[in-house]
């Protein structure tokens, strides 16, 4: 009798260790099911799997019409990462197609929100930049740049008056802070800056905070960007 309950038991446990699917093993069942579909041209099945948010869940009926069997293709998972509701995966298929892909969870389902293409490989790194993490504790503190020093201007090869712009940087266990700040007012927020940043490469438009008081009796303007500590940006401007 011992020996059948340690087999029952035993069993049992067996079983839900095999039920529980991981966060990853999910947003993979979802691209499984999505590559299944195309082949197929199942087209209610590959709908259904794109968040009601998605460009192609709103365009359900439009969508329907144009999807077509492809039974020669096959989707390939270079990376894949998941944060709380939120999941990204980077991936490509046979010949030039390669293809970023962001999830979500929505009552207890993933779901695909959105796809973007490229005709190089991706940088499978480059996926933090899809999965943001949680704000830090220096966002959290209510970014408290009165604390941080500024970088020393280069005086060797400019006159103090030259060095329009200064420099603060700060970390925390998940991002890299970096506020500019210059003597000048600079233009409002969300504007699109050319030209200003020619060697600051941020891979996003720059989105510029408002004038500040910096209690030093004169106005000046900051803009504060935040980087993954992994050194991928974050297209995140925040004041």
């Amino acid at each position: 009798m011992r020996s059948l309950l340690l087999a029952v038991a035993y069993l049992t446990v067996g079983s839900i260790a095999c039920q529980a699917e991981s966060p990853e093993d999910a947003v993979l069942a979802v691209y499984s099911r999505l590559q299944k579909a195309a082949q197929t041209g199942d087209a209610d099945t590959l709908i259904a799997l794109w968040s009601p948010k998605s460009s192609i869940g709103q365009n359900a009926a439009a969508m329907k019409s144009m999807i077509r069997p492809q039974p020669g293709i096959r989707y390939e998972t270079d990376k894949v990462l998941v944060q709380g509701d939120d999941a990204a995966l980077i991936g490509h298929s046979a010949g030039d197609l390669f293809f970023s892909m962001r999830f979500v969870r929505e009552s207890g389902a993933w779901k695909i929100l959105d796809q973007a293409f490229s005709n190089v490989p991706i940088d499978p790194a480059s996926i933090y930049t899809l999965v943001p993490p949680p704000d830090g504790p220096f966002f959290q503190a209510g970014l408290p740049w009165q604390n941080v020093p500024r970088a020393i201007g280069n005086t060797k090869y400019y006159q103090p008056e030259k060095l329009q712009w200064k420099l603060q940087a700060i970390t925390d266990p998940a991002w890299l802070y970096i506020r500019i700040e210059a003597a000048a007012p600079l233009p409002a927020p969300d504007t699109e800056v050319k030209g200003m940043f020619p060697n600051f490469s941020s891979g996003v438009s720059s989105r510029l905070a408002g004038n500040e008081d910096t209690g030093s009796g004169r106005n000046a303007s900051g803009v504060h960007l935040r980087c993954r500590r992994s050194g991928r940006r974050q297209s995140d401007f925040r004041r």
